[in-house]
């Protein structure tokens, strides 16, 4: 699990999040937590501020938000603990999105020569 060190608690809330927000709720969502340097609980009440978390429960975008849920609703107390539910989302969502992404970038610059 060496890979998962790269990628912290709240950037995995943050792309599981984004997933039920458009461009310009994402956009204003950036914004607001660019502006300076939030805790744990601060960045998760302004998360709580444009999205209804109960939709990671009820109609997830996939069936592994349930996760993030979970973690938001029973583990997350007042500062990111990574536990068994974070290290699935990312080896069965976020790292797989990363691989995806990454033979994308090789097969354009193929095609760029």
């Amino acid at each position: 699990m060496p890979e998962q060190i790269k990628f912290p608690t709240r950037y995995v809330i943050y792309i599981a999040i984004q997933n039920y927000l458009d461009e310009a709720q994402i956009k204003n969502l950036r914004e607001q937590l660019g502006r300076r340097r939030l805790g744990d609980k601060e960045f998760i009440n302004t998360i709580r501020k444009h999205i209804d978390i109960e939709l990671l429960r009820t109609k997830p975008f996939i069936w592994q938000d349930i996760w993030i849920y979970n973690y938001l609703m029973y583990d997350f107390k007042t500062k990111f603990v990574r536990n068994k539910l974070i290290n699935n989302y990312i080896k069965e969502i976020i790292v797989p999105q990363k691989h995806a992404l990454e033979e994308i970038k090789k097969f354009i610059n193929t095609l760029n020569y």
